[in-house]
């Protein structure tokens, strides 16, 4: 995996919401298939099951393994577009942490 890998919720709240729309702008942003590694080594694209917080779907599960595999940490990031996705990779790539929880605004 990647330094960051990057995990969309595959359950149905999550599909029905809009997650393999989720899924094909990361793959499409990032030049991979799933569980592919990107050449620079820093994102990789899985799916992971429920994270729980189906009244925000759809979701994104960031795996962060900057710190090594010791150290990792996860951050949810809830009510995700496209868009969005491709902004918190981009931010995640200019070593930014974007803030987890609910990515709508309103």
């Amino acid at each position: 995996v990647g330094k960051y890998h990057l995990l969309v919720c595959g359950t149905s709240p999550c599909m029905i919401r809009g997650s393999r729309d989720i899924e094909e702008a990361l793959l499409k942003h990032l030049g991979v298939k799933r569980n592919e590694l990107t050449k620079d080594g820093l994102f990789s694209v899985g799916e992971m099951e429920c994270m729980g917080c189906c009244v925000n779907a759809p979701m994104i599960a960031v795996a962060d393994y900057s710190n090594g595999s010791e150290g990792y940490t996860y951050n949810y990031y809830e009510d995700v577009t496209p868009k969005r996705v491709v902004e918190i990779v981009e931010m995640l790539r200019r070593g930014e942490k974007p803030t987890p929880g609910t990515q709508n605004p309103n």
